[in-house]
């Protein structure tokens, strides 16, 4: 057979010995090895591409990114930290929104960190009542756990100084009562109950633009962690209309963001959309505050010990529901409260009968359960994971963009059990490394890889270095950990003969590179399915 595309003249990272040349043909890997050996497979159809030394990976694949959010977040106020560093950068992004939005309509925005806030503080009504007194505005922290919102949305959601904070949620409040805007986890469906969504043409548009930039970073797979009907309809449109620029694992809420319990999906697997798992939340996050720990946050209110979503019978319960359906359970659980509640829930519906058992990985395509984030474990839940067989999808550069919350807010003592890539891969843990943006501004694998290796803050506070990980390490868990996660392995991760033809090339390699210039390496060639879908 010949080949339909052939790259040589530089290492390809196949983690099993050097290579220096890969053969495709059509959509998969014909072969790997020398050039010497593969240059005989070009025919004259054949495009051969000399990597001139810049090294040949698997394409990346980002385990955990909310690539609609981030999609939503082309077309909403954009008030991250480069766009608005201050409340009142806040204040006249919105204004300037309203300015162009006819009154009465919806403004939203998303990604302010008050600690990177000049005021170092959370924005309240208040403030987006100024910038926008005549229409119903919110605004969603970066780590998507808490809502500010202005008059006009508290008044649309019915949100007074009566309404009782609901199970899993609070309503922060001033020394009056009143409401400050600001809502916190399932305090937020208040709002989304009443918020509109966005049209389908905008949303699948946005889809396409959000994706196509993952091809610019050398991601060819991601998977989106928590869409609703309304979110998936727009995927399958896409997929319908071959419009869907990269392969998506999706996850279905059992509890979607108004509040409402959803019926359990039909799984389905096509070339570039697979759905096979509901999606749960049992905590908050690290850096506002709310996922739920065994020891109080520092700086914070007395007694701040974060939020569970469940109760752990309940929360049992639910996962035994999806579990006997033959479906995946992910939760997002970043606290240790948390992570025992929901390895307990997994143990025990691996052990109940009827219902086919979690199994631990052995083929490819076992289903198992995953743990999102996975930010706090103590030795004890590492090791149980790891026996469990579950998939934990842990996110390092939470360590370089939002180190500076976490040294601020955790205890201490916790420091030292923060995103553990180094404990978990010594307990045999399978891991799949991921970025969780939009809650970061930049989901770069290059840069995620500088935080598995460095540990440091993006101010260059070192945190937990014991936990770090060589790049030689952490690269195979941006691609391989990905499709494990997926229970893909079989058909990608990994440049092995057969597999699909998913492919990035880089200006250098990361393994012979110091780790501080990583995120300076430049994606030169994305390659999916054997077609290059994008070179720069």
């Amino acid at each position: 057979m010949r080949a339909t595309l052939l790259f040589y003249n530089g290492p390809v990272l196949t983690g099993n010995g050097d290579a220096n040349a890969l053969a495709v043909a059509n959509s998969t890997i014909l072969a790997v090895g020398q050039a010497d050996d593969l240059l005989d497979l070009a025919g004259p159809q054949t495009k051969v591409v000399d990597l001139g030394g810049r090294a040949l990976l698997p394409g990346f694949n980002d385990a955990h990114i909310h690539l609609w959010k981030v999609a939503m977040l082309l077309r909403q106020v954009d008030v991250r930290p480069a766009a608005a560093p201050s409340i009142e950068a806040i204040v006249q992004a919105y204004a300037t929104r309203a300015a162009g939005t006819p009154p009465g309509a919806w403004i939203e925005g998303r990604g302010f960190q008050e600690s990177l806030l000049a005021e170092r503080r959370s924005p309240t009504r208040y403030d987006l009542d100024r910038a926008a007194p005549d229409h119903p505005a919110f605004v969603t922290r970066t780590c998507g756990h808490i809502i500010v919102a202005n008059s006009r949305a508290l008044a649309a959601a019915g949100i007074t100084r009566e309404t009782p904070d609901p199970p899993g949620g609070e309503i922060d409040r001033d020394e009056h009562g009143e409401p400050t805007g600001i809502l916190r986890e399932r305090a937020m469906t208040l709002i989304r109950q009443v918020a509109p969504p966005p049209p389908q043409p905008l949303l699948q548009g946005a889809l396409v633009e959000a994706a196509e930039q993952q091809l610019r970073l050398g991601i060819t797979s991601v998977c989106d962690p928590g869409v609703d009907e309304y979110v998936l309809d727009a995927y399958l449109a896409l997929e319908r209309a071959r419009a869907l620029p990269i392969r998506v694992d999706l996850m279905a809420l059992r509890f979607t963001p108004d509040g409402r319990r959803a019926e359990l999906p039909t799984p389905f697997a096509r070339d570039r959309l697979k759905l096979d798992t509901v999606k749960f939340f049992a905590d908050g996050g690290l850096s506002g505050a709310t996922a739920a720990l065994s020891l109080p946050y520092r700086n914070q209110p007395a007694g701040s010990y974060g939020i569970l979503y469940h109760e752990p019978e309940a929360f049992a319960e639910e996962v035994w529901r999806v579990h006997e359906a033959g479906l995946r359970v992910a939760t997002h659980a970043i606290g240790d409260r948390t992570i025992e509640m929901v390895l307990d829930a997994y143990e025990a519906a691996s052990s109940t009968e009827p219902g086919p058992p979690v199994k631990p990985l052995s083929p490819a395509g076992d289903r198992r359960h995953r743990i999102e984030h996975f930010g706090l474990p103590t030795t004890a839940h590492i090791v149980r994971a790891a026996r469990l067989g579950v998939v934990v999808v842990p996110q390092p550069v939470f360590i370089h963009s939002l180190g500076r919350s976490f040294l601020t807010s955790l205890p201490e003592t916790m420091l030292p059990q923060l995103y553990p890539l180094r404990a978990l891969l010594d307990a045999g843990c399978t891991v799949a490394l991921s970025s969780d943006a939009p809650v970061v501004p930049d989901n770069n694998p290059l840069l995620g890889l500088r935080a598995a290796a460095d540990r440091t803050s993006a101010d260059g506070v070192p945190i937990s270095p014991q936990q770090a990980v060589s790049v030689t390490e952490a690269l195979p868990l941006f691609s391989r950990g990905g499709a494990l996660a997926e229970g893909q392995a079989d058909r990608k991760g990994s440049l092995t003969p057969g597999q699909l033809a998913d492919l990035c090339i880089l200006s250098a390699d990361p393994r012979a590179v110091p780790i501080e210039q990583l995120a300076e390496l430049r994606v030169e060639i994305t390659v999916l399915g054997g077609r290059i879908v994008y070179a720069a």
